[in-house]
């Protein structure tokens, strides 16, 4: 029987180290607001959620009477700890954005992220929402807290109170796709498409998103300038290297999103959450060792 060939087995090699996979998602959603502990709260209640599902969710946010960032309830869920500890290592989201009702202007105000609960940090992206206004559309940050400090300096399992609130800017774009805003009145049938992918490299990490909708083939690509250095505290709080992400959220951050007084909703699909493992698989080793051998045979019959 003839032997593999060391072609082929490089072609196996290169093959096997990547681990990639999607990551399996719960068909319920939780969502975080300060206030539905309390219920005399005037807060009490003002996001509620439907269509669940492993791909989605409908939020339907009503006016925010406390007028500040703790009436804004984040959208989330956790999941398998999928590793970024190793160069080549990679957590990616992607998802589909509607709006059921016109949004006023909101700077950068639809956000969604990537968590690692076990730092208690993350990566997040925003766009701007309602009508086309000039400025930057979108921007990202690292955020060095998702449970609020003033409660803890740790994840409280459950409290995305601060996340998607503040962090380092990394990078800004001031493209909309196609001229075509989420939740712009004049626009509401738009289907909007977003990414947010993250990759561990020498030095750090290295992210992009994407802003693209179904009113044209443009899209928004935005990557950060430098290679983000995770291995130092940063000034916000952070506690070290990120070598998992295991959330993703969502938030409307705006305390009247469909205006003073009004209730609206949007949704969230096609959400598809992925993980890309550069380490070799015990099989890629096991590969290794033959080939090594097969190439030595060779050469001693040579």
């Amino acid at each position: 029987m003839k032997l593999i060939s060391s072609t082929l087995l490089t072609a196996a090699l290169l093959t096997s180290s990547l681990s990639a996979g999607t990551v399996s998602l719960s068909n319920s959603w939780s969502e975080f607001d300060w206030n539905q502990t309390n219920p005399t709260a005037p807060n009490a209640g003002i996001l509620s959620l439907s269509g669940q599902s492993s791909t989605g969710f409908t939020a339907t946010t009503g006016p925010n009477t406390l007028a500040d960032s703790a009436g804004r309830p984040r959208v989330f869920q956790t999941f398998t700890p999928q590793t970024l500890a190793a160069v080549g290592d990679n957590v990616s989201l992607s998802f589909k954005l509607t709006s059921a009702n016109g949004m006023v202007i909101g700077d950068s105000a639809f956000r969604f992220a990537l968590a690692d609960t076990s730092r208690n940090q993350g990566i997040w992206a925003s766009i701007d929402f309602g009508p086309v206004v000039a400025g930057n559309a979108s921007t990202t940050r690292f955020d060095g807290s998702i449970t609020d400090p003033s409660v803890s300096t740790s994840y409280v399992a459950g409290n995305f109170g601060h996340f998607l609130n503040s962090g380092t800017s990394r990078a800004t774009s001031s493209a909309i796709p196609n001229g075509t805003g989420f939740g712009d009145p004049a626009t509401l049938s738009t289907v909007h498409s977003l990414s947010l992918s993250v990759t561990r490299v020498v030095g750090g990490l290295s992210w992009t998103y994407s802003w693209g909708n179904s009113a044209g083939a443009a899209t928004t690509v935005v990557t950060i300038g430098t290679t983000f250095d995770d291995s130092i505290t940063q000034t916000n709080g952070a506690n070290g290297v990120m070598s998992s992400m295991d959330g993703i959220a969502f938030a409307l951050f705006s305390d009247a999103p469909y205006d003073v007084g009004n209730t609206g909703s949007y949704t969230v699909s096609d959400v598809v959450v992925s993980g890309v493992n550069a380490i070799p698989e015990p099989a890629s080793a096991g590969l290794l060792l033959l080939g090594t051998l097969l190439t030595a045979g060779r050469r001693r019959r040579q």
